[in-house]
């Protein structure tokens, strides 16, 4: 073994680098009241990012022929435009 296949102290720090957040993943069944479909924001969610009444949700959903629509749902804060 050469010297050629050692690594510095540095490329070994970023190779084992840690993700700098943390997050979580649930689930949530889509409801009927036949007005409107319903979700409801699981509570450990709503409380790491702080999510209160009043607060927007924003739907954006791109629809292109022969692909499976996108949807893009984003938190907007309360007093948000």
């Amino acid at each position: 073994m050469g010297d050629n296949n050692l690594k510095s102290l540095e490329e070994l720090k970023g190779e084992s680098k840690e993700l700098d957040y943390d997050y979580t993943e649930k689930f949530a069944t889509i409801s009927d009241d036949k007005k409107s479909l319903l979700i409801r924001i699981p509570q450990d969610i709503r409380k790491k990012v702080h999510i209160k009444a009043g607060d927007k949700i924003r739907f954006f959903a791109i629809y292109k022929e022969d692909e499976k629509p996108k949807l893009k749902i984003e938190w907007v804060k309360k007093d948000a435009g």
